[in-house]
């Protein structure tokens, strides 16, 4: 058998350089056996037998690349998935492991001439790990812990003392920032920030109310007679039926308010937020409303005889049927004002704004006009 390698390809026609290293063509319709090489020339390189102008007939070959051209573009792509199914066949372990290509760059490694440079590591790198753990154990650490141990808990406790004394916000300025944010975009409030049970508890206690938060609470019919609730928070309180006569509400926040059919007798209201608060046939007479924020207010049937209304600011109020006599409004704002039914029997209306009020059906007996 004659082993040849191939010289080159040239026109369908396959040359070949034979043992004598003589080139000779491989004639049409003859065969010929030929010994294929990688471009490194490693290895024993591979056995073909080449058939008419170069067709792959057999020899050391895959099945599926007989047939093919040799060096053409069909047989290199059908060669690489041969490679890729044997890798495959491989890690489902149904076949032997696919060799590995050498790389070159190995035998540069192998060349190197590495004399000296083992000796020079092996002194070298020890040296620097030895003299570190030289310098710990050398360390003289006498002292040094219980130093520690009294030290850095000081600074622990410190730092937790800051965090509890200097909040960065305090929870009433986070529930009022809650109910700005909820007023703003029309969401229902959160109810009973206090329960009944505790005010009632504050009350046995006689604990000041003066400037408490008692937002959303719920004291309907409670009795908060005298008690002083000056500049309370009571905005949205819900307390229909209760009594409040005698209190001190001065400049207390009570916007929004539920005091229907409450009693309020003789409280004083100077310079309170009343802003559309309820006090639907609430009892309200003598009592101190001078310069109050009454806005939006419903009182409807309200008894507000006698009652202090210098200054204050009714605009677009509801006094329906309200009773006003002897009441003294002098300087107040009673813009859009409905006082339909409304008893204003010697009424003090002196420099009062009337523009658009409306008095249909009103008792006006005895009314000091502006």
């Amino acid at each position: 058998m004659l082993v040849s390698k191939i010289e080159k390809i040239e026109d369908g026609r396959v040359f070949v350089k034979n043992n004598n290293q003589q080139t000779t063509d491989a004639k049409q319709g003859s065969e010929k056996w030929v010994t294929v090489k990688s471009k490194s020339g490693e290895g024993k390189g591979r056995k073909i037998l080449l058939g008419k102008g170069g067709i792959i007939k057999g020899g050391n070959t895959p099945k599926s690349v007989q047939g093919t051209k040799i060096g053409s573009k069909e047989m290199k792509e059908k060669l690489k998935k041969e490679a890729k199914k044997k890798t495959l066949q491989y890690f489902r372990g149904e076949g032997p492991k696919p060799k590995e290509k050498k790389i070159k760059s190995k035998k540069k490694r192998d060349d190197l001439d590495l004399s000296g440079i083992s000796e020079q590591l092996s002194l070298e790198v020890p040296k620097k790990k030895i003299k570190a753990k030289k310098k710990r154990d050398d360390l003289d650490l006498s002292g040094i812990s219980e130093q520690l141990s009294l030290e850095v808990p000081k600074k622990k406790i410190k730092a937790k003392g800051k965090k509890k004394t200097e909040p960065l916000i305090t929870k009433e300025r986070r529930d009022e920032i809650d109910e700005k944010v909820r007023e703003f975009m029309g969401l229902p409030y959160k109810r009973k920030t206090i329960t009944k049970g505790e005010v009632l508890k504050k009350l046995d206690n006689k604990e000041s109310l003066k400037g408490a938060n008692l937002s959303n609470a719920d004291l309907s019919k409670v009795n908060l007679s005298k008690v002083d609730l000056r500049k309370a928070n009571l905005k949205y309180v819900y307390a229909p039926s209760s009594s409040l006569s005698g209190a001190n509400l001065q400049g207390a926040n009570l916007q929004g308010a539920n005091f229907k059919r409450s009693n309020l007798s003789g409280a004083n209201f100077n310079s309170s937020n009343l802003y559309h608060a309820t006090l639907k046939e609430a009892i309200l007479s003598g009592a101190n409303l001078k310069r109050s924020n009454l806005q939006g207010v419903d009182l409807t049937g309200a008894d507000l005889s006698g009652a202090n209304l210098k200054g204050a600011d009714f605009t677009n109020a509801d006094l329906r049927s309200a009773d006003l006599r002897n009441a003294d409004l002098k300087s107040a704002d009673l813009r859009n004002v409905d006082l339909s039914g409304a008893n204003l029997e010697n009424c003090n209306l002196s420099t009062c704004d009337l523009t658009g009020t409306k008095f249909k059906g009103a008792n006006l007996s005895g009314v000091k006009w502006p």
